[in-house]
């Protein structure tokens, strides 16, 4: 089990969110060109579910402490007393809804190599949770947000469910899908099967056939 506490700048204007994606767009370009000269090659990970900043993070983070003591290294990325400001892997490739982010181990991080390193800290906050409610909205027209009025706020919205029942179905029937089948993942693998409860995707023949 992998836990960290994560810090965001979350009260940033979007102006300088937008800054600070290009900043961290320049910030990989650099890392990447390193990885070239260097000959550098990404280690192993959960190549199923790769991303391209997880082999920059990783050369980074090798770069920072391959010649270091795994107690120092320990040291440097949890905070034991919880008031540091410096712990932790500070994410460089900034996205726009995480901007400034920043991994603070609470498990021991050197009991992984660089490559599950990289790949936690890219991962590692809201970013999943949000594509995953943004999703929710896009494929149930119910779940959709109530439109805002110069006036006030309608508390309900008329494509909204007006039975609370049918929430809960709905839920059900999306979690489902997100989580088993490939109706709403591009990746080779689907949530159950990376955790180890399902040997493959479920397919609508599979549904029909109970």
């Amino acid at each position: 089990m992998r836990i960290a506490d994560v810090t965001i700048a979350k009260n940033e204007s979007h102006p300088r969110r937008l800054g600070f994606v290009t900043d961290g767009n320049r910030e990989f370009e650099r890392a990447e060109h390193l990885m070239r000269q260097a000959g550098f090659l990404p280690g192993g990970g959960d190549q199923a579910v790769s991303r391209p900043q997880d082999g920059a993070m990783e050369y980074l983070l090798e770069a920072s402490f391959g010649n270091m003591a795994l107690s120092d290294i320990r040291e440097l990325l949890m905070d034991h007393t919880g008031q540091s400001e410096t712990a932790g892997i500070h994410y460089p490739f900034h996205f726009i809804n995480e901007p400034h982010k920043r991994v603070i181990f609470r498990t021991d991080p050197t009991r992984l190599d660089y490559a599950q390193m990289a790949q936690f800290a890219v991962r590692a906050g809201t970013h999943p949770v949000d594509m995953y409610h943004a999703r929710a909205r896009t494929k149930v027209m119910g779940f959709e947000r109530g439109l805002s009025t110069s006036g006030r706020k309608s508390l309900w919205y008329y494509k909204q469910y007006y039975n609370p029942v049918m929430v809960m179905k709905l839920v059900d029937i999306l979690r489902f899908a997100h989580n088993y089948t490939d109706l709403m993942v591009k990746e080779h693998k689907s949530p159950a099967m990376k955790l180890g409860i399902a040997k493959g995707f479920v397919y609508d023949r599979d549904l029909f056939s109970f």
